[in-house]
């Protein structure tokens, strides 16, 4: 799903730490991890922690419909190795309709922007 709507977990935290007006160097150590380990992560490079991805979407002030996106796509990136916990799976299942909007209309604000460049 994710493939075919051009969003990715590292592509969705990129956008949401740049709307929080944050550069990697700034954003990094609020993580407590590396630029480079950081721009590994939004380049889908490097797959963060549960606790990194909450203590990130906590940085980025990322609401709870956002994170339910966030929690999608580690969901869909974990489910080979099954790290997930049962009541985040939960919390997904209850509200994918909103988590596919918001997909969507995020791949539409990236392909809006980048037709624009």
């Amino acid at each position: 799903m994710t493939q075919e709507l051009g969003a990715t977990m590292g592509s969705l935290l990129r956008e949401f730490r740049r709307k929080k007006g944050l550069g990697i160097k700034a954003a990094a150590p609020m993580a407590s991890i590396s630029p480079g380990y950081l721009s590994k992560i939004e380049n889908d490079q490097k797959k963060p922690s549960q606790g990194l991805l909450k203590k990130l979407s906590e940085i980025y002030s990322i609401d709870i419909e956002n994170k339910q996106t966030l929690l999608k796509l580690l969901d869909q990136a974990s489910t080979t190795t099954g790290n997930v916990p049962d009541d985040i799976k939960k919390i997904i299942q209850t509200h994918g309709d909103d988590v596919f909007e918001l997909i969507r209309k995020t791949y539409r604000n990236r392909k809006d922007s980048h037709d624009n460049e």
